[in-house]
């Protein structure tokens, strides 16, 4: 007897499988005479997404002194599964640090912005599928600000024009790339 291992999403199931095929409900004899009756395959499904985000936000910062504004930017969230109809997926942003760092390295670190210094706008989110939030960036892991929330019962969300805004700040005194890194955050909220 040979045993065969399925991988069906995260659930691992295990099919037994005999020389001869048997058609469903059919009991048969076996030389030692047992009986082989039905057998249940079972697929569990996990609750999954496929988020989409950009892997670069740029400011093109032409003025220090005043606010300066992205380019729209496509985030989405796709192929929602979900355990109850009454779910959504929150979707959350926060800072792996407080506040930009200077790509050049020197020493002492030249001045730049502080990861509060980064906001978005809650419009664009699909109309009636998701509730888009205006934000600030929190500079701690522990502290997420909301992006946006779906609908309950949706597939699917998106933006295509999600807009991030810098601050002014006069103390930059140095040209060149200033960056931090931006974690993205998907959650269930349970339906009432």
């Amino acid at each position: 007897m040979k045993s065969l291992k399925l991988a069906i999403g995260s659930a691992l199931l295990i099919a037994l499988s005999t020389t001869a095929a048997f058609a469903q409900g059919t009991t048969v004899v076996l030389h030692d005479g047992e009986t082989i009756s039905n057998t249940t395959m079972t697929a569990n499904v996990v609750e999954q997404c496929e988020v989409t985000v950009p892997s670069n936000i740029g400011f093109d910062v032409q003025n220090v002194t005043g606010t300066t504004t992205s380019a729209g930017n496509s985030v989405s969230v796709e192929n929602i599964v979900l355990s109850q109809a009454s779910d959504k997926i929150r979707l959350s942003l926060t800072s792996n640090g407080t506040g930009f760092v200077h790509m050049i390295g020197e020493a002492p670190d030249p001045a730049t912005w502080a990861a509060s210094d980064v906001t978005w706008l809650a419009t664009g989110w699909t109309a009636g599928e998701a509730t888009g939030f205006a934000g600030t960036l929190s500079n701690t892991l522990s502290e997420t600000s909301e992006v946006a929330t779906s609908a309950p019962g949706v597939a699917s969300f998106h933006n295509t024009d999600l807009t991030f805004k810098l601050a002014p700040n006069e103390l930059v005194t140095r040209s060149g790339d200033h960056q931090i890194d931006l974690i993205w955050k998907v959650e269930v909220i349970q339906g009432i």
